[in-house]
This record gives C-alpha cells, sequence and structure tokens, in this order.
C-alpha cells in the first residue's frame, strides 16, 4: 500500500522556478509509489536541497537515477524537468514532463511545470493548453492566477504573430521584432539622458539591482555598435529615460511578467521617451537571483530600445517568456544582430511598420490602472487618426485619472493640442493658436520632453512679438529659459 513521503515541501521549489507566487509549504500529500526505500526518499531529499542550492548539475543526475529505478515516480520527473530547466535545457526537460503526464496527466504542479516549459520554449499555443487546463482542474489552487495571467499573456502574443513568419533557422528575428511596429532612436537624440531611481525603499532591492541595469544599457549599446549611445543623469527631469523599481507586481500591466517597458514614440516611429520599472520582488520571493534579474533587464531594455515585438526561439533574450526566469545571462547572436538591423534599416523599412498602438496595450490584468490607462490610450490614438479630438481628449483625461504619472498621456495630450493649434493657424486665429500651444507646453513638461515645450515657446513668441504683447513676450521668454536652464 502507498505510504507518505517524508521528503522536503518541492512545491516551494518549484515556485521559486516557475512563479511569481512562491509556495511556503506543502498544500497537499504526496504519495511514494509502492517500493521507494527509505533510502531512497533520503537521496531524493539530498537532491532536492541540491537543487534549492543551485547545484542542480548533480540534482538532475539523482532525479534522473530515482525516475529510472521507479517508473511510476511523479515527483522525480517533476523535479528532474525543473533541474533541466534550470541547467538551461528546456528542450530536454519536455519528454521528462510527458513521462509525468503519462504517470498522472491531472496532476497541477506537472501541469503549470509543463506548461511554462512549453513557454520557455516557444510552445505558445500548447502552454495556453496547458494553462487553460491546470485553471479548469485546479481553479482555487496557487498557482491559478498566475496561468490565467499567463494565458491572457500568450494569447496576446499569439495573436500579435499572427502572419508573421518564424524566425527558425534565421539569423536574426526583426520581422518578429517589428511584428507591432518599429520604433527606435534618432541619432540626433544621442547620447540618450537615461535616469535610474533609488530602490532602497523597496522591498527585495539590492544595490547591485542597479549595477545590473546599468550593465544592460552597455550590453546593448555594445550590440547596435555604437548606434544606440546613452548617458547616465542625476535629475528625472533631465532624462527621456526614467527607470524606477517596484515591490508591488500589481503595478505591472501584466502581473506574469517581471518588469514592463513603456516607450513612447513619434508618428514616424522616433521614440521620444519611456519608462521601465523592474521588479525587486515575486510575490513571497525577496530575494531573486541576480541571473533572474539581469534576464529581465536584458529583456525589458530591449523593449526601451524600440524592439516592441518577442522573438520565437528559445535562447534569445527577447523571447516572450525571458522575463519569467530563464537562465540566459547575455544576448544571443540573433538578439546582436536584430538590434543592429533595427538601428541601420532605411527610414522607409519603420515608415512601413507603423506602431500598431491597440497591440502595445498589455493585455494583461485587468484590474492594473496602468493597463486600464494603456488600452485607453490605444482607444485615443485612434480617435487622433481620425481626427476626432474631443473624444480623444474625453478618453485621456480618463486615462489621466487612472495613471498619473504614465508620460505617454501627457504626450498624446501635446499631440491633439498640437493638431488643434495646427488648424487654428491655418484659419489665422492666433488666438486659439497660442491657448492649444500653451496647453501643449504644459502637457510636454508633464512628459518631460522640455526641447519640445521649447519650439512651441518660440511659435507663442513669435505671435507676440507681431502683435507687439509684451506680457506674452516677458511671460514665455521666461518660460524658455528655466526649460533650457539658461539664464
Amino acid at each position: 500500500m502507498p505510504r507518505k513521503l517524508s521528503y522536503l515541501p518541492i512545491l516551494a521549489i518549484i515556485g521559486l522556478l516557475l512563479s511569481n507566487n512562491v509556495a511556503i509549504a506543502q498544500t497537499e500529500s504526496r504519495m511514494a509509489p509502492k517500493g521507494v526505500t527509505q533510502k531512497e526518499v533520503a537521496e531524493f531529499n539530498t537532491a532536492v536541497n541540491q537543487y534549492n542550492n543551485k547545484d542542480f548539475q548533480p540534482a538532475s543526475e539523482k532525479f534522473k537515477q530515482l525516475s529510472e529505478a521507479h517508473p511510476d515516480f511523479l515527483d522525480t520527473y517533476i523535479m528532474y524537468g525543473a533541474a533541466l530547466l534550470r541547467l538551461g535545457k528546456p528542450e530536454d526537460a519536455i519528454p521528462v514532463l510527458h513521462a509525468a503526464e503519462n504517470i498522472d496527466p491531472n496532476d497541477g504542479l506537472m501541469i503549470f511545470t509543463l506548461g511554462t516549459t512549453y513557454m520557455l520554449t516557444g510552445k505558445n499555443e500548447r502552454a495556453v493548453e496547458k494553462f487553460q487546463k491546470y485553471i479548469r482542474l485546479h481553479p482555487k489552487d496557487q498557482f491559478a492566477s498566475e496561468s490565467q495571467a499567463r494565458v491572457n499573456l500568450l494569447s496576446t502574443e499569439i495573436a500579435r504573430n499572427k502572419g508573421i513568419m518564424s524566425s527558425k533557422g534565421q539569423d536574426n528575428y526583426l520581422d518578429e521584432a517589428m511584428a507591432m511596429g518599429a520604433m527606435r532612436w534618432k541619432s540626433s537624440q544621442m547620447p540618450i539622458p537615461i535616469y535610474i531611481a533609488p530602490g532602497q525603499d523597496k522591498v527585495g532591492y539590492r544595490d547591485e539591482f542597479t549595477d545590473i541595469l546599468k550593465q544592460a544599457f552597455a550590453t546593448w549599446s555594445d550590440a547596435s555598435q555604437g548606434k544606440f549611445i546613452y548617458k547616465f543623469v542625476s535629475d528625472p527631469s533631465d532624462s527621456l529615460i526614467e527607470c524606477s523599481w517596484s515591490d508591488d507586481q500589481t503595478t505591472l500591466a501584466n502581473p506574469a511578467e517581471g518588469g514592463q517597458a513603456m516607450p513612447m514614440s513619434s508618428l514616424d516611429g522616433s521614440l521620444m521617451g519611456g519608462r521601465i520599472t523592474l521588479l525587486t520582488k515575486k510575490g513571497a520571493q525577496t530575494n531573486l537571483p541576480s541571473n533572474i534579474v539581469r534576464s529581465i533587464a536584458l529583456h525589458e531594455v530591449g523593449h526601451m530600445l524600440g524592439m516592441l515585438g518577442h522573438s520565437s526561439q528559445p535562447g534569445d533574450i527577447m523571447l516572450g517568456a525571458t522575463s519569467d526566469g530563464t537562465q540566459l545571462l547575455g544576448l544571443s547572436d540573433r538578439d546582436k544582430k536584430t538590434i543592429y538591423l533595427l538601428y541601420t534599416a532605411p527610414d522607409e523599412v519603420i515608415k512601413a511598420h507603423p506602431v500598431k498602438t491597440t497591440n502595445v496595450a498589455f493585455q494583461g490584468s485587468q484590474t492594473s490602472p496602468e493597463n486600464k490607462a494603456a488600452l485607453l490610450t490605444a482607444d485615443a490614438i485612434h480617435e487622433i487618426d481620425q481626427k476626432h479630438y474631443t473624444k480623444a481628449l474625453e478618453l485621456l483625461e480618463e486615462a489621466k485619472k487612472l495613471a498619473p504619472s504614465m508620460e505617454v498621456i501627457y504626450l498624446d495630450l501635446a499631440k491633439i493640442y498640437n493638431e488643434l493649434g495646427n488648424e487654428a493657424i491655418k484659419n489665422h486665429d492666433y488666438a486659439s493658436v497660442k491657448k492649444n500651444f500653451d496647453l501643449a507646453i504644459t502637457n510636454l513638461i508633464k512628459a518631460k520632453r522640455k526641447e519640445l515645450a521649447v519650439q512651441y515657446c518660440d511659435i507663442i513668441l513669435r505671435i507676440a512679438s507681431r502683435d507687439s504683447n509684451s506680457a506674452d513676450i516677458t511671460k514665455y521668454t521666461k518660460l524658455k529659459r528655466e526649460l533650457t536652464g539658461s539664464n
């Protein structure tokens, strides 16, 4: 008759690798198959300890040995598969987990682990099937909400890449990277000023995190062969890219990710700014491994440099699941080739791939204010394109209430007032020009686009000079000096 095993709580171990939610104890009794000895139980526990101490190779060998000795010992296959994942061998983990599936196709931990393995190997449709099965069979278990977040994330990814040829076998994935549109920083903007906020007040933050993020920018810059140049600044108001830390995963548009990048671009695909947020903890896990933080940072910086889409192939840092804890410590040759091609492509190529704003908006947590604001902003952009400015203003004002620190909202508001001001110029209605360009300035300052705000000051000053309006000349001359930092 089967008896209970006294082995360590493997849910905590698996959770540490695969989920934002870390189990702190077993939630179900796991039963040993007939024939497992106490000595083998002790060996299993030893292997779990090795795994937990990141000594994955001997752990994987022991799990493999125990699975061969006891082909019906479910948890040895699950742990063997997890160890292979940590060794960077996700394809090898799949047949191991299939063996576990043959033992018990409805085991929750097996389903979740197999779904994650599919996700890490770019098999998104099969991953969605497994996560949906987990939700259906285990709707109240600890990985249910995580599974739902991944279904949302992967379903969006599948829809985005529909009609895009897979990059498998190619030396780059530029078409996949531009599936949502093409963006890049202009050479005239270089070096791009970057601000990294302090994170000492966030749970789980370590000083090395900032160094890791800085190195991520350096790594991508090297890969671009000098096409992306940057500098770090100490004042966020002087930055075009602002990076911050969060210990609350609900602040992300999709809680299945470890970070998020929100780049902002003009209509011609030129990047104008953006924000990166990186988590310092995931669920109860307050000691994130440095290599996972490194993978997440590289992934999100890649987005901020203009690679909005994801690679479909494992081994690339821009694989859609990279920020979920894979062991990639640097860029692949394909990553390097893709960023170089993006920054050396003719302008016509960039213009031929306009940003699909509705695709940029994350389809993750429906309770995230930033996600709701991103979707409203996407709708507003559509209304702007149709010249429905009143409706666009209503949508953006609603988005602003949900996410007042979301800079892209203010940038889009400025776009509307720019269009209204230009229409007023055509009608020679200079009072309306001043009114709308003044509103554009206000929103550009909030979007931290001082250089653009200065251009509108110059236009208003020309109008004021023509009309001999000394009050406006004084007001906007002073504002221009404040914006440029001149005396």
